[in-house]
């Protein structure tokens, strides 16, 4: 991968649902990008709650959503480590495990933009990363801290819905239909396990 570009997107995917696989195809093909990284997080740092599926059924379910997309590739090295995730660490352990040389992407939405001068070490990854933030028509971004720490940023239009994995754990413990917020894939298998009720 060492002659691509690559571009990451992380969270907890509990579950993975269609605005994750649509990020992914908006980035590819807007952006360019060779590879699209999926990311599933051990605990995600600044977040209260932890994920209610298990890591094995999160990766299960983001492998099975992911099977017809071949520029997506799919890294546990945050489960694997069994740690709180952090970019810092993530970050240098993909480039060197893929020798990638050009700067990584880093997706994230909007919503979280606030947090980067918090990351834990955010300036020693800095010159390795480029920021993608994904956000809403008409939505604007104080986007002064990240310029701050000298952080190239690419600010791309959402044309997605207002689907959450949240929302949707909420969805399946009312008893309320999500079939339209997940691939058919991983809406059998929550089904089938019987998960987030």
């Amino acid at each position: 991968m060492s002659q691509l570009s690559c571009a990451i997107l992380g969270g907890s995917f509990d579950p993975v649902h269609i605005d994750h696989i649509r990020i992914g195809c908006y980035v590819q093909e807007r952006l360019n990008y060779s590879t699209i990284l999926f990311i599933p997080a051990h605990a995600v740092p600044l977040r209260a709650t932890c994920p209610l599926a298990t890591s094995e059924q999160r990766l299960t379910m983001l492998r099975n959503s992911l099977t017809h997309y071949p520029r997506f590739q799919i890294d546990d090295i945050e489960i694997q480590s069994q740690e709180v995730s952090y970019i810092s660490r993530t970050v240098p352990a993909i480039k060197k495990k893929y020798n990638l040389r050009s700067k990584i992407g880093v997706i994230i939405g909007a919503d979280l933009v606030h947090e980067i001068p918090h990351w834990k070490n955010i300036a020693d990854i800095a010159p390795l990363i480029s920021l993608i933030i994904m956000r809403r028509d008409h939505q604007t971004i104080n986007t002064q801290p990240i310029k701050k720490l000298n952080i190239p940023l690419r600010q791309c239009t959402n044309p997605l819905s207002n689907i959450s994995s949240s929302a949707i754990r909420r969805h399946i413990a009312q008893g309320e239909s999500f079939r339209h917020l997940v691939p058919a894939t991983v809406y059998e298998y929550i089904i089938r396990h019987n998960l987030y009720v």
